[in-house]
């Protein structure tokens, strides 16, 4: 788990969490990213490359976790 919270700092300095994710639930979306599981569909039962992995699991990270303009808010959002 501290190694999943540390890749979320890393966006943070340039980014804000969206406000209806906490880093603790970023950590959690991180997790389930890169979970044996998603790791074992992806890259053996499918072909996915290394580099292929890489940027799918970051750009899906930042779309679900960060702020970006035109986004709707996040699934939690009381808003």
């Amino acid at each position: 788990m501290d190694g999943f919270r540390a890749v979320i700092e890393i966006p943070r300095g340039k980014s804000s969490l969206d406000p209806w994710l906490t880093p603790e639930r970023a950590t959690h979306v991180m997790l389930l990213l890169m979970s044996p599981a998603a790791y074992r569909a992806l890259f053996l039962d499918l072909g996915w490359s290394h580099a292929e992995g890489v940027a799918w699991t970051a750009t899906v990270l930042v779309e679900q976790a960060f702020v970006a303009r035109g986004r709707v808010a996040g699934p939690c959002s009381t808003g």
